[in-house]
């Protein structure tokens, strides 16, 4: 796992804008794969998980921390 990087996913909720903290730990063509970094709710019902969940998001949706300013 050479190319981890810092990211932030944005999340839209009707409470406004969430920035989750997360680790890109790789990439399809359209999403990234991302660990948590601590405990979250992901978008969906009761989608709550915790440091460590791996999963799949949109690269639209990811914003990476030096980018962020």
């Amino acid at each position: 796992m050479t190319n981890e990087r810092s990211a932030y996913i944005l999340v839209d909720s009707w409470s406004g804008r969430e920035r989750i903290p997360v680790t890109v730990i790789g990439e399809t063509a359209k999403r990234y794969r991302c660990q948590l970094v601590q405990d979250a709710k992901l978008p969906g019902r009761n989608n709550y998980q915790t440091a460590g969940h791996v999963f799949l998001a949109p690269k639209t949706a990811v914003v990476f921390q030096e980018d962020s300013k």
